[in-house]
């Protein structure tokens, strides 16, 4: 008998107060780009949370994904070269949460986000900031 072997993300407990979390996958898409049947995406994340105080906690998160769409006829229609569609996404954020009582939670975070395509000027990069407000019971 084979013995299982655990899927998920995989964490690490540097002390009772941080926690590291890698995560990998290879997801199969559906796609609408016409002439493909599909899109390979490969994704590698690494997550670090550390509790400043009892009711501060600061997470770092940054990720890596490479998509590739499969396809008769794919590359020379939006690329104009042989190499096909690929799409490099690195993205990284800050997060903090801060408990105001058992029940309330603000919640603030940053986010960078570059994108870079063989699809000429499809290639971006975003900042987004979030706050917010969590109820919880």
């Amino acid at each position: 008998m084979r013995p299982s072997v655990p899927t998920g993300p995989r964490a690490w407990t540097a002390s009772p107060l941080t926690t590291v979390t890698l995560r990998g996958s290879t997801t199969a898409n559906e796609t609408t780009i016409p002439n493909a049947s599909g899109a390979i995406a490969r994704k590698a994340s690494v997550e670090i949370s550390h509790e400043l105080l009892r009711n501060l906690k600061i997470s770092g998160l940054a990720s890596y994904q490479v998509t590739s769409y499969q396809g008769q006829n794919l590359s020379t229609a939006y690329t104009g070269s042989s190499t096909g569609i690929n799409e490099r996404v690195v993205n990284a954020t800050v997060k903090a949460e801060y408990s105001l009582t058992r029940t309330v939670v603000v919640k603030a975070s940053y986010t960078y986000e570059r994108l870079k395509t063989t699809v000429p000027g499809s290639d971006y990069t975003s900042n987004i900031f979030l706050l917010g407000l969590r109820l919880q019971r």
